[in-house]
């Protein structure tokens, strides 16, 4: 929903481009349909902007690492998976990268459902891993940090790398 996200995707298509590969950068909230994702791209941007205690509040009750259950970003990003599984057919992707925590879910749900035929490998833009970020489901995590990448495996028991940011 910030730029930082749409920043590494750009710097990871231009680095694929020129190694010789195709590259394209979708922006999962665009994939959401009726709307949403411009709803919710509006609402981060207003909450950050002038109501900065309500996007806390959602940190905390969606995001804040820690042990007590949180509400899952899946059903949510479910609403974008024939756009995506389509995007992917039409295009004859190898690979799926996700950048944001709601991509990350969305992929790792198709993985693990057997819907996308490809892998997914999240690139966690984070230096704090919530819980958003971790689905059992996408095959590699890419982190900025070690300590990042160990929060991933402990938390998922599948892998992670981290080469940095």
């Amino acid at each position: 929903m910030g730029s930082g996200h749409d920043t590494v995707a750009a710097e990871l298509a231009r680095r694929a481009r020129a190694a010789g590969k195709e590259a394209q950068v979708v922006d999962v909230l665009a994939l959401l349909p009726y709307g949403l994702g411009d709803g919710l791209r509006g609402f981060y941007q207003t909450a950050v902007r002038h109501c900065p205690w309500v996007y806390a509040g959602i940190y905390d009750f969606f995001l804040r690492p820690g042990t007590r259950p949180r509400p899952s970003g899946t059903p949510l990003a479910r609403l974008a998976s024939g756009r995506l599984l389509r995007l992917v057919r039409e295009t004859r992707a190898d690979v799926v990268v996700p950048v944001f925590h709601l991509a990350a879910q969305l992929t790792g749900h198709l993985r693990a459902r057997g819907a996308l035929r490809v892998p997914s490998a999240v690139v966690v833009v984070d230096f704090a891993v919530h819980r958003q970020w971790l689905h059992p489901g996408n095959d590699l995590h890419l982190c900025v940090t070690d300590e990042a990448a160990d929060e991933v495996r402990s938390a998922l028991g599948r892998p992670a790398e981290a080469p940095g940011p």
